[in-house]
């Protein structure tokens, strides 16, 4: 039998490669877009930050203010924190 923590990781990971396939998808499709990444990688990162730690009602403290990733890595698909 599949554990909690076992299933939501893997819900999360399966998030993770699907968003990155939406990012590669459009930034193909509109390649203008790659100019302004570095423009908003902080504020889509503080949002996401904020969002989990709302829906999931976590302390703030769990997740870093400033992200432990670079732009970079979460377009690369092999990487995974």
């Amino acid at each position: 039998m599949i554990e909690e923590k076992d299933y939501n990781a893997r819900r999360w990971r399966n998030t993770v490669v699907e968003q990155r396939r939406q990012i590669a998808y459009t930034l193909a499709d509109s390649p203008s877009l790659k100019a302004i990444l570095n423009d908003v990688f902080l504020d889509c990162y503080t949002d996401a930050r904020n969002d989990t730690i709302n829906k999931y009602q976590l302390p703030a403290t769990l997740f870093p203010e400033e992200p432990s990733f670079s732009l970079v890595q979460i377009l690369n698909a092999d990487f995974m924190p």
